[in-house]
């Protein structure tokens, strides 16, 4: 991916829980969207609530668990950050939260609320290019508006949840953010969760382990009475092809309930 400058902005999270999925360390968000856990990250490098410091960032985030009161630290990180173990300890099950600023308009966040007991320290470190083959990314995003790839170089589980917020535009404010991440295993991208991007064009996913992540835009549909896949495809210029592709969690193209909701691929 290529560098771009950094972008400021403020997120109000909701974050959504759900079963984990068939592979160890995902976690599939795609299922509720409901509220559970809020709070609020300033993302950027230059906002003047962040420090590059890592000692001062010490002396805030003793300040915010001591307080109590949810508020969170930021903490310039660049393109890689290491979230020793014994901090992570020590926010661990408090009130307060540390928000990691990646620049590019990215950051990470920890919250002590999701922290037990680690054995080992958070560690990011985001690449310049994907691993996702071309001919993998082509076959599963036909169709699909890409617009952001995000490659984390540590392929491996975290130790606490880490929540990653992205700004996406306010022009796709409404529409879902659809989460994809690479299975190497299987040589696929497969669907990991949907976020609906809030008026400020941001949104926010949990992630349980660092991998080659692709998030894109579409629109969201309910079923009505007498729709049919087909008939949906058609009336947003699409192929079958590409709403299935969108669409995993249907496993029959001929079975689709009153109700159910839909990603349709943004054009």
């Amino acid at each position: 991916m290529k560098k771009k400058a950094a972008i400021i902005f403020a997120v109000t999270l909701t974050t959504a829980l759900a079963p984990e999925s068939g592979r160890m360390g995902h976690v599939n968000a795609a299922a509720d969207i409901s509220a559970i856990i809020s709070h609020t990250v300033i993302v950027g490098d230059s906002s003047g609530t962040a420090t590059a410091d890592w000692n001062e960032m010490l002396e805030r985030l003793d300040a915010a668990i001591q307080e109590g009161k949810g508020r969170n630290v930021d903490y310039v990180a660049g393109s890689s950050v290491l979230v020793p173990t014994d901090i992570i300890n020590h926010l661990a099950g408090k009130n307060a939260t540390l928000a990691m600023h990646m620049g590019n308009g990215i950051a990470f966040s920890v919250s002590g609320r999701d922290i037990h007991t680690v054995d080992y320290p958070v560690q990011i470190t985001l690449c310049e290019e994907s691993d996702i083959p071309d001919e993998v990314r082509q076959s599963a995003m036909e169709g699909i508006t890409v617009i952001r790839e995000i490659c984390i170089r540590e392929k491996e589980s975290f130790p606490c949840p880490i929540n990653v917020h992205l700004s996406l535009g306010t022009q796709n404010a409404g529409r879902n953010a659809v989460l994809y991440y690479y299975d190497e295993f299987d040589g696929a991208l497969k669907q990991q969760g949907i976020y609906r991007i809030q008026e400020s064009g941001n949104a926010m996913f949990r992630l349980t382990r660092g991998d080659e992540y692709i998030v894109a835009v579409m629109k969201g549909y309910t079923v009505e009475e007498g729709d049919a896949l087909s008939r949906i495809a058609v009336r947003n210029g699409i192929s079958l092809k590409a709403l299935t592709a969108a669409n995993p969690q249907i496993t029959d193209v001929d079975s689709i309930r009153v109700g159910q909701l839909i990603n349709i691929p943004v054009r």
